[in-house]
């Protein structure tokens, strides 16, 4: 007779092999899936979001066995062969600029965002993906968000080994991609599309260039460093936040010379930066990765918005409506309070955005005007943080054209730079509020507005020193 461990052992396993994926036709069910045939003459560019590539490092460091290409890796692999099963064509691109010289039809944009228990006993496996659709200006044709998931298998006391999670990981991820085959073959919305035959020649983008765009120095590297880099400048419904994307990835070029880790930074760019996105790395990622020691950093550039009816201030994310704010907008007063809630001693926050209403980088719902005589701009729970806003509450931020960036953010980063050394030879927040907050203020003045950038944060933060020039 068999004992009582080796029948724990064999129906641990028959339960196991049970839910496994197939090992030589993991994506088998795929084919069964029907493509539209008004997507067969089309070509889509692929961009794999930032977010995706940390989650892949992400699940990397779990340290999981298997055969071949890490678990997390398939989505970069398997994708592609999926929509070119839809598409004529699928180029894969690093930036969503590629896709013009790319010649795409579509823009694919794919974020990823795993649920990847550490402890046994939560067992629930998610693959929770998104794919936002674009067309060659950036407007959104379509959006498909699909959930793949599996429960580890346990038995008993068994112990669960690292194969069994590396293939539940795999089983999670392919489910994921079925829904998503099955999705695309019956999106209404994409079948309806149709590139234009006889659009008339684009005249050429301009191209901006700017002595802040590549940092003049580079810091010692710290691990423990992490960062949340938000930019919209292309929103689904309303004005554009002349930009805004050039202003994040300038702010992350920024970063990266001040030693802050590829990996640990989440850049939020148009279409990632949904109001589910901010959520998800502003109140899930950070909160899991920083420590008491971490430095920390947020910057957001796009549209603010105020409430109507209550004055508060919020950021309006790529998916925002000024008109339901409370439901699709993200309150600043929320920010403030999730950020104090890290356990990490200090945390920078840099806002190249305004919330007035009156125009420059701030919006309304479409009718009305902006009747809010005070905006709440949630500085009662400021807290610990050192907070860099672009202007005061009544104001509208403005640009540089000739800079390609915001007037704040290119001081803001001009001053990180060096020009804004304190007399101890190091940058630190008085010091660089105190050098961009006027040369704001001037260029400000020649487009006849007023824009006042406002520091907020409490006097022992003054002096602390954001690098060492």
């Amino acid at each position: 007779m068999l004992s009582s461990r080796l029948c724990a052992v064999l129906l641990f396993t028959a339960s196991f092999c049970a839910c496994m994926p197939a090992r030589q036709e993991p994506m088998a069910n795929i084919g069964a899936v029907k493509s539209v045939d008004s997507l067969k003459s089309m070509t889509i560019a692929l961009l794999v979001t930032q977010n995706t590539k940390n989650a892949a490092h992400t699940t990397k460091a779990l340290k999981v066995v298997t055969v071949g290409s890490m678990p997390i890796d398939r989505i970069f692999t398997e994708l592609p062969k999926i929509l070119g099963k839809h598409f004529k064509t699928v180029i894969p691109i690093e930036t969503i600029e590629d896709a013009a010289d790319a010649k795409a039809d579509l823009i694919a944009i794919v974020d990823l965002y795993p649920t990847i228990p550490h402890i046994i006993a939560l067992r629930n496996i998610k693959m929770d993906l998104k794919v936002f659709f674009l067309d060659a200006n950036r407007k959104e044709v379509d959006s498909i968000q699909v959930l793949g998931k599996k429960l580890i298998p346990i038995w008993g006391e068994t112990p669960v080994g690292p194969w069994v999670w590396a293939h539940t990981i795999i089983a999670a991820e392919n489910d994921a991609l079925e829904k998503l085959d099955a999705a695309l073959a019956s999106s209404t919305r994409l079948a309806d599309f149709r590139a234009p035959n006889t659009a008339p020649a684009a005249a050429p983008a301009k191209v901006f260039s700017s002595e802040v765009d590549e940092p003049r120095y580079q810091d010692k590297a710290n691990e423990n460093s992490f960062a949340v880099v938000i930019g919209i400048e292309r929103y689904t419904s309303l004005p554009k936040a002349q930009f805004a994307e050039r202003d994040a990835n300038a702010v992350r070029a920024h970063l990266l010379a001040m030693g802050y880790p590829d990996r640990n930074i989440a850049m939020l760019i148009g279409p990632q930066a949904t109001r589910s996105g901010m959520e998800k790395y502003l109140e899930d990622w950070l909160p899991g990765r920083v420590k008491e020691d971490s430095r920390v950093f947020v910057y957001f550039s796009g549209h603010g918005s105020p409430d109507l009816a209550t004055s508060a201030a919020y950021l309006v994310p790529w998916d925002g409506d000024p008109k339901y704010l409370s439901t699709t907008g993200y309150p600043l007063k929320r920010l403030y309070e999730k950020l104090n809630a890290l356990s990490a001693k200090r945390v920078i926050v840099a806002l190249d955005s305004c919330f007035s209403g009156a125009g420059g980088r701030s919006v309304l719902p479409e009718g009305t005007r902006p009747l809010v005589t005070r905006v709440d701009n949630g500085a009662a729970a400021a807290g610990k943080l050192v907070i860099f806003s672009a202007s005061g509450a009544d104001e509208v931020t403005g640009t540089s054209e000739g800079q390609g960036h915001g007037l704040f953010t290119y001081y803001f980063l001009r001053g990180l730079s060096g020009d804004a050394g304190s007399a101890g030879g190091g940058v630190t927040v008085q010091s660089l509020y105190d050098y961009l907050s006027p040369k704001v203020q001037d260029m400000a003045m020649h487009d006849n507005r007023e824009q006042t950038p406002r520091l907020m944060t409490d006097a022992s933060q003054e002096t602390k020193v954001l690098r060492i020039r």
